[in-house]
């Protein structure tokens, strides 16, 4: 099966067998993989702009919708681990656990890794925005050190949104937004339009509170120093005119800032946050109560006498009889 007949191919692909072009971009790929390993996953667009950068392929449609072929096709033959690459798939869900040992299991792994909110007694409580829902494990990464949250901000701008983070908000002394994104007119300008908004709302409901936007990246300055692409800007809505009329006319995306950069771009701003000397302290508490809660007897060895009691309890106590029986509600049909 050739790389153009597997498009649209479903489940695993068995017999994938690339031409000799896509066999030197999968290379390719998996060294880019490789380098930033500790980084996965990375986004497709990050691929796209590393291999630009790197292996100097042409920018543009033709090479974009080849190499975003080329990586689900080699994913689904096994190519490339899936959770090597993010292409923002589903969000949420939940988790149920399906029994008493399960649940006792899982009680005892949280206490193995027992950590408490790192941000404790700081002045300032710091949240990381991002465009990019892709990029939100790599942030994390970082971010999870300092118990830092990690959002996607595609949707901040609506009022519901607003609204949340300004009920957060009235209930800390001060709040700094770390935000990254493209730079291009709709995402700056809709950042600044949110922390304006939030700081109108919050001089009413919480005075007392201050509320504060850093553009983390992807910066002017960043784009210069570190030679990144740029396209025009094609758009032509208020927010595009206005960049225009100051001079401003190309955009640029976060994804063609490299990983490493961008994680370390991030660590410096939070750093630039954060009281080393409070840090420690918290720290140093986070070690002496982990140490005590791991010299606990493992929750899982309780399961014998937690059986014993619900074994011992009737059984309607456990199942107390319905306040009204079926029938009395869906009564049985009669022919």
């Amino acid at each position: 099966m050739s790389a153009s007949d597997t498009k649209r191919a479903a489940g695993y692909l068995k017999s994938w067998r690339p031409h000799s072009k896509s066999q030197i971009m999968l290379g390719q790929v998996k060294q880019i993989l490789e380098e930033y390993e500790e980084h996965l996953p990375l986004t497709v667009r990050q691929i796209y702009y590393r291999m630009i950068g790197a292996y100097r392929h042409p920018k543009g449609t033709k090479f974009n919708t080849a190499l975003g072929d080329l990586l689900t096709n080699a994913r689904r033959a096994g190519d490339v681990p899936f959770d090597a690459i993010r292409d923002d798939g589903i969000m949420g869900g939940g988790y149920w656990p399906a029994d008493l040992p399960t649940f006792l299991q899982g009680v005892d792994l949280e206490l193995k890794d027992y950590l408490i909110d790192r941000q404790h007694g700081q002045e300032v409580q710091l949240e990381v925005w991002c465009e990019a829902a892709g990029m939100l494990p790599q942030l994390a990464r970082v971010a999870d050190e300092f118990s830092i949250p990690v959002y996607s901000c595609g949707g901040f701008n609506s009022l519901t949104a607003i609204r949340q983070i300004v009920d957060a908000a009235s209930e800390r002394r001060a709040t700094t937004v770390l935000h990254l994104g493209d730079y291009d007119p709709s995402g700056v300008s809709i950042f600044n339009r949110v922390v304006e908004d939030v700081r109108a709302f919050l001089t009413v409901d919480a005075p007392y509170s201050r509320f504060e936007g850093v553009r983390v990246a992807i910066t002017e300055a960043q784009i210069e120093e570190h030679e990144l692409p740029m396209d025009p800007i094609t758009t032509h809505d208020s927010r595009s005119m206005a960049w225009i009329n100051e001079g401003r006319t190309e955009k640029c995306e976060l994804e063609a800032l490299s990983p490493d950069v961008i994680a370390d771009t991030l660590r410096e701003r939070i750093e630039e946050h954060v009281d080393p000397e409070l840090r420690e302290r918290v720290l140093d508490v986070e070690r002496l109560e982990a140490a005590a809660v791991k010299s606990l007897p493992s929750v899982i060895s309780y399961l014998p006498a937690l059986n014993d009691a619900i074994l011992d309890r009737p059984l309607q106590l456990l199942y107390p009889t319905p306040i009204a029986k079926p029938s009395t509600i869906w009564p049985e049909e009669t022919t």
